[in-house]
């Protein structure tokens, strides 16, 4: 018998091993599609089956079939791949292992309890689906075997659903002891509702109660749907209300994809839906909603091909629209796709007619409301119609009604509607001669990307020396007119694989975002510090980046903060802080300079790279998008939660100002240990993230850490603002020996050594062209696994931090800077954690930000104290002494006494009788 050392550990098999493995996967994917088919006679209960988060499938069990039919189903209806428990014993055979865990199996050995718990564990925390049969054993068919508690016991100790499916007939389809499958047997399954052990009904109760509660109703639940005579008749309805569950989970899928901010979908998103429309060959039926959906998928498909393929398959496409049609001819969406078919086909394919094109868009966008659709979802291609046939006055009429002025925008995927409408308002009015062209230029790299992103970098800096708003709104216009990227606008391109561009507008005070904010008349004394508050609002800001303003500018006069919120496309953290220091000069009363050019892409105006740094820069670029979502950890922080359909990501925020008097002791130590400031703040990240995974503490080995590196070079100044490089300057992604033998200033001096080696070989041209990579970001967050619901609501790696010194004189004049915070936010992709460390009139300032419901925010909060005690606590003996594996839970003690005294010192409110 396998030790339990030698037991493979599934998840961390070799690139390689995961691609064979996924071929099998897909092999056996395709046969068993063939066997359900044939030997299921319909399945219910599907919309049970959650798409994401960790859950126990718990069936009866009848048949080996079991397993594979529930694998196949969850794979086609959710794209979950379940893992399934295996004994040791099955495994023997080298290549039945091989075969077996390539389609979901888990070897474990039922003698090494706690080896096989660890496991399951480790796979539920990683928000797997795990199958447990309670029986243990399988029976005839005709009795249920006495059910075991350990998936019960294991749901209730991690808090994880447990869905109960019932499985019927599959002992006669698969006979115990006979590898064929008996001809014309038909089975059944059925998914029950899940039970949640955090549920409100089981609060207060013993785990083991708990567990005895859920197992005894799952197990009566089954039985009494496993066991009863179901009349054809109640087949026939749980089969029509089964299409109908299937034509929405396939409906949602697709809305959340276009949620996401999609241009387009792909086709291997398409591929996914329709690998849901596809269980109407098992249900042997479908409905309108049901052929909707694969109409819907089959044209997105269709319109992410190579031209030569499209072809192909566009007849296809026009069959199942004129079926459609023909059932619903006043339908919006078919209508809408007969006007898209007009207008993008020549009359050689049936194409090529404006006025079938108005035709079919007028009718969409009348009946839209009827059917549940936006107007505004319409418009651009009726307008294009219209365009077409030579009616540009009704068309620009349409748009300006629909998308020009000031709106209330809910969501990336209303933004980009409205972008796209008004890139083609404005393509349109450029027919006229006689209205000068503003200056444009391509996006390009970093800005591409944080464009698409809309990620935005936000200082918050308390400022002495303004007095009334004008001088706040003066200084903002001032900025406005001198830096043209602030006034620029994106305009973004018709087809998916052109490149937008940035239109440069004339400084217009009418277009700048300044605001006074006051707090509430009785507001609560002890709640949170107003700044705070707004600070957090303006980090879930959603940019429109076709309005013509890239940056927003709020002004507290009680509190003297001033919270600048940049887009990151047109500026990062130290032309932010470049960008404060110039605010603060105009409100001291001095003149900025002259106005600056639109700056160019920085992959344009940066030197040649020579054939060795082209070279480094392709293994680089694939490398480090790769490196973005798979890297090896000590231990990975649980996911708390996940987005829900139709709910947007939250972003929380964290303050702490740091205490003056360490200031010179933390500098100084990282100069005599060779460390930079940013450094040390990684170490403590990452320390703060071995304590909280309750990691345990493993060999030495390699690992990556991503921290972030910002490239300054969209503001064009002088080169003072590289004084926040060096000392202060965080650290780029990095490879690095983790050791937990070694102290805490060694482990941060292993990141400066990787980072060093790398920055010495990576130029910031070079990782320049890594973002430049993303020319179509849709396509590289689909190869590189980056999309937020992927990370439960983030996408990218766990954490990140930012490191830097504020690089100018905070005083100037009348004006001084007495703190500095800094943040950012992205309503697409990020940090699961995101840690800023910025400094200015020697004192650190800490923030970061959490993506909810990837972590909660008493999760985070509780993260970011630990890691501020770690960095103001750095200096200690124990920190440069002690191995972090016994540093750490050291450092956590002292923290928690630490919390307890200031709790127990903060000043009690009184009751009042």
């Amino acid at each position: 018998m396998l030790a339990p050392s030698s037991i493979p550990d599934v998840g961390n098999e070799s690139r390689i091993i995961r691609q064979a493995h996924a071929a099998v996967f897909r092999m056996l994917l395709s046969y068993l599609d063939r066997k359900l088919e044939t030997h299921l006679k319909y399945f219910a209960g599907s919309e049970h089956i959650p798409r994401t988060g960790p859950v126990i499938i718990v069936p009866n069990h009848q048949s080996y079939f079991d397993g594979f039919a529930i694998t196949a189903l969850v794979w086609k209806l959710t794209g979950r791949k379940v893992r399934i428990p295996t004994n040791i014993k099955a495994l023997t055979n080298p290549l039945v292992a091989f075969l077996q865990v390539a389609g979901g199996a888990v070897p474990i050995d039922p003698a090494a309890k706690a080896d096989t718990y660890a496991r399951m564990t480790a796979l539920l925390q990683r928000g797997e689906a795990v199958v447990i049969y309670p029986e243990g054993t399988r029976s005839d068919g005709t009795m249920l075997h006495p059910f075991r508690y350990g998936a019960f016991n294991l749901a209730v100790d991690l808090g994880v659903p447990i869905l109960p499916v019932t499985v019927r007939n599959f002992a006669n389809v698969l006979p115990k002891g006979s590898l064929r499958f008996k001809a014309g047997e038909t089975g059944s399954i059925v998914f029950g509702a899940p039970i949640d052990p955090r549920s409100q009904r089981f609060a207060g109760a013993d785990p083991q109660e708990v567990a005895r509660r859920i197992c005894d109703e799952v197990r009566g639940w089954i039985h009494s749907t496993a066991f009863r005579t179901v009349s054809d008749q109640e087949v026939a309805q749980q089969v029509s209300a089964e299409v109908s569950a299937v034509a929405r989970r396939a409906d949602d899928d697709l809305e959340d994809l276009l949620d996401q901010g999609a241009e387009l979908i792909t086709r291997q998103d398409a591929a996914r839906v329709l690998q849901i429309t596809s269980a109407k060959n098992i249900l042997r039926q479908t409905n309108f909603d049901l052929d909707l959906q694969e109409l819907r998928a089959v044209g997105f498909r269709v319109g992410d091909l190579p031209l030569y393929r499209a072809v192909f398959e566009l007849g296809y496409y026009k069959t199942l629209l004129e079926a459609a049609l023909a059932q619903d001819g006043t339908h919006a969406y078919l209508n809408y796709c007969a006007g898209l078919l007009q207008l993008r086909l020549p009359r050689l394919l049936g194409g090529g007619d404006p006025l079938a094109a108005v035709r079919y868009f007028e009718t969409a966008y009348e009946t839209a409301e009827t059917y549940g659709y936006p107007k505004a979802r319409f418009v651009h291609g009726y307008a294009k119609a219209l365009a077409g046939q030579g009616e540009t006055a009704s068309a620009l009429s349409l748009l300006q009604t629909t998308f020009d002025g000031t709106q209330s925008i809910s969501g990336v995927r209303a933004l980009r509607r409205r972008e796209r409408g008004l890139a083609l308002m404005t393509k349109l009015q450029q027919t006229d001669t006689t209205t000068a062209t503003p200056p444009t230029r391509p996006l390009r790299g970093f800005e591409l990307v944080m464009a698409q992103t809309r990620i935005s970098d936000i200082i918050v800096a308390q400022i002495d020396g303004i007095f009334d708003f004008a001088q706040v709104f003066d200084a903002a216009s001032a900025l406005q007119q001198r830096h043209p990227g602030l006034r620029a606008r994106v305009v973004w391109p018709e087809g998916r694989d052109k490149r937008p561009v940035f239109e440069y507008q004339p400084a217009d005070q009418t277009r700048l975002h300044v605001r006074e904010e006051r707090p509430a008349q009785g507001r609560d004394a002890e709640a949170r510090p107003f700044w705070e508050e707004v600070a957090e609002r303006e980090v879930n800001h959603l940019f429109d980046l076709s309005e013509g303003y890239m940056f927003r500018l709020t002004w507290l006069p009680e509190s003297g903060h001033v919270i600048l919120n940049a887009q990151h496309a047109v500026i990062d953290g130290v032309s932010l802080m470049r960008l404060l220091h110039d605010f603060a000069r105009h409100c001291a009363g001095e003149d900025l300079g002259p106005d600056l050019p639109p700056t160019e892409a920085a992959l344009v105006s940066a030197p040649k790279v020579n054939l060795l740094e082209k070279i480094v820069g392709l293994i680089h670029r694939e490398s480090f998008i790769r490196a973005r979502t798979r890297f090896a950890e000590w231990s990975t922080l649980p996911i708390a939660g996940r987005l829900k359909k139709g709910a947007q990501m939250v972003t929380d925020c964290h303050f702490h100002d740091g205490d003056p008097a360490n200031f010179d002791k933390i500098t100084a130590a990282c100069r005599a240990q060779g460390v930079t400031v940013g450094g040390a703040y990684a170490a403590a990240i990452q320390c703060a993230m071995l304590h909280f995974s309750k990691s345990s503490f493993g060999p030495k080995e390699k690992y990556y850490v991503p921290m972030d590196f910002s490239l300054r070079r969209f503001i064009p100044g002088g080169d003072r603002a590289q004084e926040s490089v060096g000392l202060f300057s965080g650290v780029s992604p990095v490879i690095f020996n983790g050791d937990p033998s070694a102290s805490f200033w060694e482990l941060a001096r292993s990141f400066m050594e990787a980072s060093r080696a790398e920055i010495d070989t990576k130029s910031p041209l070079i990782f320049h062209q890594v973002f430049d990579r993303f020319f179509n970001l849709e396509r590289a967050y689909d190869k590189y696994n980056l999309h937020c619901v992927d990370g439960g609501g983030v996408g990218g790696p766990l954490t990140m931090s930012n490191v830097g010194k504020f690089p100018f004189d905070p005083q100037v004049g009348p004006v001084r800077i007495r703190s500095l915070h800094g943040m950012s936010a992205s309503q697409k992709g990020g940090a699961m954690l995101y840690f800023w460390l910025r400094s200015v009139n020697g004192r650190f300032f800490y923030s970061g930000t959490s993506v909810n419901p990837a972590a909660d925010r008493d999760f985070a909060a509780e993260f970011f104290a630990f890691v501020v005690f770690l960095m103001e606590n750095c200096v200690s003996a124990a920190a440069q002494d002690k191995a972090i594996r016994e540093y750490i839970p050291e450092a956590a003690s002292l923290h928690q006494a630490a919390q307890l005294t200031a709790e127990r010192q903060r000043p009690q409110l009184e009751t009042v009788a």
